[in-house]
C-alpha cells in the first residue's frame, strides 16, 4: 500500500486484510495513527480474527500504543498473539530477531550493574532467525561478552549479514569485526530473547545521566496525542559552562504564534515534570521538515548538524 494512501485512509490497510491470513509490517507510529484516526464505524465488517502477523519494527515499540491498538480493534477479533515485534537493519538484510511466542507484547528491563544506565522497561523483540547469533558486548570493551540481563552493545553474526559498504572499506572495517556486525544499538538478552533500548550514538548525557532521545520525544506525543500531528527529534549540544544540554525540535501544523508558544509551555512543563529535565532550546518547524530515513526514522545526527549550522527554518 502506498504510504500516502495509508495516511489518508488508514482503515484501508485493515480492510485489505479482512478475513485473510497475512504478514504486514508497520512502525509503532502506524499503529497509533490507526488508533487516533480510524472511526469505530469504519471497523464494521472488518474481520481480523484469522491467523496473521502484524510486524512491529523500524522504531522503538511502545507497549502502550500496541495495547491501545488491540483495544481499538477488539470488535474485529484481533488477538494479542497476532503482534510480532521484531528487530533488524539494512546491513542484516533485513531481520535479525522476531518474537514468535504468540504471547503478545512483553516487557522487561536490564539488571542493575550493567552499564549503569537507567532504562525503563522495553519490549521483547524475540529470538534470532535461523543460523544467526546475537550477542551483547561491553560498550567500552567489545571483546567482553556480557551475561544475560546486562545492558550493552548489540552485535550479530550470520549468513544474512552484508559483506560491506559499497566502495567504502574504512566504514566496512569499522562495522564488521571478525565477522560480527556492530549494530550500534543498545540492548540486553533475557531468556535468550533480545530487548532493544536504543541507539548507542544517540544517548544524551545530561549532567551525568544517560537519557535516550526517544524518551524525550515521547513526552511531546503525550502532550498532543500520538497520531503523528507532532513528530520530534531530540539531541544534545555542548554548552561551555554547563556541558551537554538537551535540544528538542518539534514539527507542528500550528501557525498562530500564540498557539505555538502555548504548546511550547506545555511541552517544557511535561518534560520538566516527568523527566526533571530543562530544555536549553525548543524549536518548532513545519510538518514534514524533520530529516528522516526512507523507512521513516528520524535522522537525529543530521538534525543536530542542521541545527548547529543554522539551517533549520524555525517558527519560533
Amino acid at each position: 500500500m502506498n504510504p500516502s494512501t495509508f495516511l489518508a485512509r488508514p482503515f484501508k490497510w485493515l480492510e485489505a486484510g479482512s478475513g485473510k491470513s497475512f504478514v504486514s509490517p508497520a512502525p509503532t507510529f502506524g499503529y497509533q495513527f490507526c488508533v487516533e484516526r480510524i472511526k469505530d464505524a469504519q471497523l464494521e465488517g472488518i474481520d481480523l480474527s484469522a491467523p496473521k502477523r502484524f510486524c512491529i519494527g523500524s522504531e522503538m515499540v511502545r507497549p502502550d500504543t500496541m495495547e491501545a491498538f488491540l483495544k481499538k480493534m477488539e470488535p474485529t477479533g484481533l488477538k494479542a498473539e497476532h503482534f510480532l515485534p521484531c528487530y533488524g537493519m539494512a546491513e542484516a538484510t533485513l531481520g535479525l530477531t522476531f518474537d514468535q511466542t504468540g504471547k503478545g507484547i512483553r516487557v522487561s528491563e536490564p539488571d542493575e550493574g550493567g552499564s549503569g544506565q537507567p532504562v525503563e522497561s522495553v519490549v521483547c523483540c524475540g529470538t534470532p532467525i535461523p543460523d544467526t547469533i546475537v550477542r551483547i558486548v561491553n560498550s567500552e570493551n567489545e571483546s567482553d561478552v556480557l551475561p544475560e540481563g546486562q545492558l550493552g552493545t548489540i552485535q550479530a553474526r550470520g549468513p544474512s549479514i552484508f559483506s560491506g559498504y559499497f566502495e567504502n572499506e574504512a566504514a566496512t572495517n569499522a562495522t564488521i569485526v571478525d565477522g560480527w556486525l556492530k549494530t550500534g544499538d543498545l540492548g540486553f538478552i533475557r531468556d535468550r530473547e533480545l530487548y532493544i533500548v536504543g541507539r548507542a550514538k544517540e544517548v544524551l548525557i545530561i549532567r551525568g545521566e544517560n537519557i535516550m532521545p526517544h524518551d524525550i520525544e515521547w513526552q511531546v506525543e503525550e502532550v498532543r496525542g500520538r497520531g503523528g500531528a507532532e513528530r520530534s527529534g531530540a539531541f544534545s549540544i555542548l554548552d561551555k559552562q554547563n556541558g551537554e544540554e538537551p535540544v528538542l525540535v518539534v514539527e507542528t501544523s500550528l501557525s498562530d504564534p500564540a498557539e505555538i508558544e502555548e504548546l511550547g509551555e506545555q511541552i517544557r512543563s511535561r518534560i520538566g515534570r516527568v523527566m526533571s529535565l530543562v530544555l536549553t532550546d525548543l524549536v518548532f518547524i513545519r510538518r514534514g521538515q524533520l530529516p528522516k530515513t526512507t523507512s521513516g526514522k528520524i535522522q537525529r545526527g543530521r538534525l543536530k548538524e542542521d541545527y548547529l549550522q543554522g539551517k533549520i527554518d524555525r517558527l519560533n
